[in-house]
């Protein structure tokens, strides 16, 4: 049976205490999390009103992790690599995802590599499978403005030569999403979805649900697909939300016209 393992870096006061612990709870080893006496744990506070997410205020520390702690991160990924189907690799741009990190997963492990990226500079992805920008990020990415005509093709055609890439998928929140993938046609998958509460961690689940699929077998854009139907399921409700192996394989019979 395939499990996800979570390998990452926290503080070590309560909240990293209550972040394993929650963890536990969901079936999630939180043994490969490395405690930082130099960190703190990332916590964001959202502000609520009226259903919607007004402004989030985050405490944290965002500068690099020590090469020490690099090399320790690097030691528990060793640890389970050979018996891992893909890796995904989730960039808040938190200082965990250092270049060094990200060259040992990309470049090194000869495993495919799911990116959910960050910042301006994509250079540093060069050679992953593929990556899941939403369509302000992958603007930003390529220099491009956001009133640009065609920007999601232009960005998307861009990408994909640049970092050759095996795909792209550039996320759209109410417009759905574009696959873009080398010597073929782009792809765009609409949205299902009629009304949105909230699209936090709407890019959480659509790299959780694509890598995945991708895992278990499933060409991109059935991955794709598969993904858009998560991020629906989460649109759909208020603040972060965890979507189950049930709810989703329910979505998708709802969505093929299958029942059970």
């Amino acid at each position: 049976m395939r499990h996800a393992v979570l390998v990452s870096a926290t503080g070590n006061g309560p909240e990293a205490e209550e972040l394993q612990a929650v963890l536990a709870e969901r079936g999630v080893n939180p043994a490969d999390i490395i405690l930082s006496s130099q960190r703190r744990t990332t916590v964001k506070t959202r502000i609520i009103a009226h259903s919607q997410q007004v402004v989030r205020l985050d405490q944290e520390k965002t500068n690099p992790i020590s090469d020490a702690e690099a090399e320790k991160i690097l030691e528990a990924i060793e640890k389970i690599f050979q018996n891992s189907d893909i890796v995904i690799i989730s960039d808040y741009a938190k200082g965990v995802v250092t270049p060094k990190i990200l060259k040992r997963l990309i470049m090194e492990s000869g495993k495919t590599v799911v990116v959910d990226p960050k910042g301006k500079d994509y250079s540093k992805y060069l050679g992953a499978s593929i990556l899941t920008p939403n369509r302000r990020e992958a603007a930003e990415a390529c220099h491009l403005e956001n009133d640009t005509q065609d920007l999601v093709e232009k960005a998307g055609n861009k990408l994909i030569f640049d970092l050759g890439l095996k795909g792209l998928l550039i996320t759209q929140s109410e417009d759905g999403m574009t696959l873009f993938r080398p010597d073929a046609k782009a792809e765009h998958i609409e949205t299902a979805v009629r009304e949105i509460y909230d699209v936090t961690g709407a890019g959480d689940t659509v790299i959780a649900c694509l890598g995945a699929s991708i895992a278990t077998g499933a060409d991109y854009f059935s991955a794709a697909k598969i993904a858009n139907i998560g991020a629906g399921i989460v649109i759909r409700q208020l603040g972060t939300t965890q979507i189950t192996a049930d709810r989703l394989l329910a979505e998708l019979g709802s969505a093929r016209g299958i029942s059970g």
